[in-house]
C-alpha cells in the first residue's frame, strides 16, 4: 500500500540486507486491517521463507512440507544432490499442489467468520516444475537454474497456472454465499532480457505485471472513479469500497531497483509515458 522508496529514511540506497522488508511482511498493514474487521487470516505456505510463515496470520496451511530456499541450495551444492534430486523436485511440486488444493477448498471453512487468504505461488518463476498439462517435463526440470533461458518451460508453466487459477476462481464464486473478493497479482514480469538489465525493454518486461481485481462493491460504483492504477493502490480501492476507509489514492508511479534492492529509480515515463 506504500512505495518502498519510503524506506530510504531507514536504509541507505546501497543497503543490501532485505530482512527489513521481510519483517514488514510479518506485520503488514493490510492483514492488520482485515483482522480488525473480524477476518481470520490464513496464509498458504509458499515454500519461500518470507511468505512461508507470516507471523500476523492466524493459520498457516501446507507448512508441513516446506523446503526453504536455503535448504534447497544446501542440498543442491552437496554430494547428496544426485541422490536427492527426484525427492527434492517432488517436494517442490507437492508444495504447489498443496497450495492449489487448499485455495480451492478454502470456501469450506466453517468458522462462521470471514477469511482473508494470502497465497504466494512461486511458479511460473523458474525452476519449471510443471508443463502446460501439470505433468513433469524432464527436459525443463533444472533445480539448479533460476535463469530465464528456457522460454518453452516458462510458457508451459504459465499455461498450467492460468488453468488452475481460473478453475479455482470459478469454483469459489459458484460455491460462495457472499460474493468473494479476488486480487490476482504478479510481483514482477518475466526476465528474458536479464542480460540487458538497464535497457528500457528489460525494465518494461520486468515491471509489466498482472493486477486483476474482482470486487462487486467496486463494480457497482461509477467506473469513472477508478482510473487505471498501479498495484500500490489496489488495496486502497478495496478497503475504501468495502470497509469505508478513506485512504488517499496515490499517484501512479513505478520505481525500479538498480544496483541494489533499495536503490530505486523512477521509471514511470518509460512504462507509462502518458501518465
Amino acid at each position: 500500500m506504500n512505495y518502498l522508496e519510503n524506506l530510504s529514511q531507514k536504509v541507505k540506497p546501497d543497503h543490501k540486507d532485505v530482512s527489513l522488508t521481510h519483517k514488514m511482511i510479518d506485520n503488514n498493514q493490510v492483514m492488520k486491517i482485515f483482522k480488525a474487521n473480524g477476518y481470520k487470516i490464513i496464509n498458504i505456505d509458499s515454500g519461500w521463507d518470507p511468505t512461508g510463515k507470516i507471523l500476523i496470520a492466524d493459520q498457516t496451511e501446507c507448512d508441513n512440507i516446506i523446503l526453504s530456499r536455503m535448504l534447497t541450495n544446501l542440498i543442491i551444492t552437496s554430494m547428496l544432490y544426485p541422490i536427492t534430486f527426484d525427492l527434492l523436485a517432488e517436494a517442490k511440486r507437492d508444495q504447489v499442489k498443496c497450495a492449489f488444493e487448499q485455495l480451492e477448498n478454502i470456501h469450506k471453512e466453517k468458522d462462521n467468520q470471514p477469511v482473508f487468504v494470502f497465497t504466494h505461488f512461486l511458479i511460473p518463476h523458474p525452476p519449471y516444475l510443471f508443463n502446460s498439462e501439470g505433468s513433469v517435463d524432464p527436459e525443463s526440470l533444472d533445480l539448479e537454474s533460476y535463469a530465464w533461458s528456457n522460454k518453452e518451460g516458462y510458457i508451459g508453466q504459465v499455461q498450467f497456472v492460468n488453468k488452475k487459477i481460473i478453475g479455482i476462481v470459478e469454483k469459489i464464486i459458484s460455491n460462495s454465499d457472499t460474493s468473494p473478493i479476488f486480487i490476482i497479482q504478479s510481483d514482477h514480469g518475466s526476465r528474458f532480457l536479464d542480460n540487458l538489465p538497464s535497457s528500457s525493454e528489460s525494465i518494461q518486461e520486468q515491471t509489466d505485471i498482472l493486477n486483476a481485481l474482482y470486487n462487486v462493491n467496486i463494480a457497482k460504483q461509477d467506473p469513472n472513479n477508478f482510473d487505471p492504477f498501479t498495484s500500490v493502490n489496489t488495496f486502497r480501492y478495496v478497503l475504501n469500497s468495502n470497509f469505508g476507509t478513506n485512504f488517499e489514492i496515490l499517484d501512479n508511479r513505478i520505481n525500479f531497483p538498480q544496483g541494489g534492492p533499495f536503490n530505486f529509480t523512477d521509471v514511470t515515463q518509460i512504462i507509462m509515458p502518458n501518465n
